[in-house]
């Protein structure tokens, strides 16, 4: 699942973040402004490839290769300045 956060008070805290990505967050800063987050073990615990995110991250970089993320992920827009992450 890939979830943008629409609204400043639909921003999840990090009990929340945890629940959604089930697990330890990692938190990626994109270079649009833009926050990822996603299961820094998603690969380790066999999670499926989540296609939506990784094509928006791929998307941010000029790099050539590609980005793998697994799992769900929550994506923070720059628009909503977020403070906690």
């Amino acid at each position: 699942m890939f979830k943008t956060i629409e609204k400043k008070e639909d921003i999840p805290n990090l009990k929340q973040a945890q629940e959604f990505v089930e697990g330890w967050v990692e938190r990626l800063k994109l270079p649009n402004g833009d926050t990822m987050l996603f299961n820094e073990e998603g690969a380790i615990k066999n999670f499926p490839v989540n296609e939506k995110a990784s094509q928006y991250v791929e998307k941010q970089y000029d790099h050539g290769y590609p980005v793998i993320i697994f799992g769900n992920a929550i994506l923070l827009p720059k628009s909503l300045r977020q403070r906690k992450w």
